[in-house]
């Protein structure tokens, strides 16, 4: 049977360097300003979409599922250092089937980017603590920052695109057997 999470609504994990733990933990309305921070440090994903991050859409985002899902298949997640936001993914499991774990977004603030932190923490969430037999996302194309972080992390291109209006989006997949 295909289990959920392997973690509860806050868990520590261990990321180099932190060996204190990261506490990992569902956001909510709350944390809306320490994401909106994460946003601004990183103007080229924006750039990309063509759009500007805010506060407004963030809250939107908190809750947003695509059609035939629950809020029990969202995990909105942050990534926390002590008191310190460092990142968040919006993941929703069971995606598009039952054996997919499918990633929203994934975003780490800009200083802690190239640290090997980012790729760290996303084999950990893939192989540890989600339980699904492949994961798959949209990555918006032209952000070869993204096609590289996600190349390396053993994710290639399907054949799908998607027309978001402002940008285009090519689908990636990986296996998590």
């Amino acid at each position: 049977e295909f289990r959920r999470v392997l973690f509860r609504s806050q868990s520590i994990i261990t990321i180099p360097p932190y060996q204190d733990g990261i506490k990992v933990c569902k956001l909510s309305e709350k944390d809306i300003d320490a994401m909106y921070a994460i946003c601004i440090s990183n103007p080229y994903y924006f750039a990309c979409m063509k759009s500007k991050p805010t506060k407004a859409s963030l809250k939107e985002d908190l809750t947003a599922l695509p059609m035939g899902k629950s809020m029990q298949d969202k995990y909105f997640l942050g990534f926390y250092h002590q008191e310190e936001l460092l990142g968040f993914l919006d993941a929703i499991v069971g995606y598009p089937n039952e054996d997919c774990l499918y990633i929203g977004w994934f975003m780490i603030h800009k200083k802690y980017q190239g640290t090997m932190f980012a790729q760290t923490l996303m084999k950990t969430l893939l192989h540890q603590c989600f339980s699904a037999k492949y994961a798959r996302l949209g990555c918006i194309k032209g952000n070869v920052v993204a096609e590289k972080f996600w190349t390396k992390l053993g994710f290639h291109f399907t054949k799908e695109e998607m027309d978001m209006g402002k940008y285009q989006v090519r689908m990636m997949e990986t296996s998590l057997l």
